[in-house]
């Protein structure tokens, strides 16, 4: 079974759509997928996280998701869901994240930490560079902020923690 700390929460299902199982997943956090999402979601049920594979994603925002999952096939099943917490496999989430639509305001604040979980600096300002964006840290460093290189995105401890190369600051 899955750890919650390897989950993310990433929303909830809001409301059904149609008669065969589809439903709204509405987005709670500030970042959301640029890609159709695939795989598992997972659903916090008695505290318990039950994984439920994506069979299709039709819709895609940076609002919500509209989405049907495996033996959810009517509009019933699904609104014995509704309101539950959902949740993305950390590593899934990271893989999807739409870094190019970050408001910069968004990550302001968090600390930056390295992969040993040492403090490199706190975000200061985003900017955006042709490529990527780029984090200004407070000791006056610049990250590039990539998909690449993000190992974790915790919103709630305000923490990014990266991969960084060897000599980038």
């Amino acid at each position: 079974m899955i750890s919650t700390d390897d989950l993310f929460h990433v929303g909830f299902i809001s409301k059904t759509h149609g008669y065969s199982g589809y439903f709204y997943l509405s987005f709670v956090s500030s970042f959301f997928p640029s890609d159709k999402l695939k795989g598992f979601v997972f659903l916090m049920i008695n505290e318990k996280a039950v994984p439920f594979y994506i069979e299709n994603c039709l819709e895609l925002t940076d609002k919500y998701a509209l989405i049907k999952i495996e033996d959810l096939n009517t509009k019933e099943d699904i609104a014995a869901y509704s309101g539950l917490k959902v949740y993305l496999e950390k590593k899934l989430w990271q893989d999807c994240l739409n870094l190019t639509n970050i408001s910069p305001t968004v990550l302001t604040g968090f600390k930056l930490l390295d992969v040993d979980h040492k403090i490199v600096g706190t975000v200061t300002n985003v900017t955006a560079s042709p490529a990527h964006y780029l984090l200004e840290l407070n000791n006056e460093s610049l990250v590039p902020l990539h998909n690449d290189l993000i190992i974790s995105i915790d919103e709630n401890n305000k923490t990014i923690i990266m991969d960084l190369p060897e000599g980038l600051l």
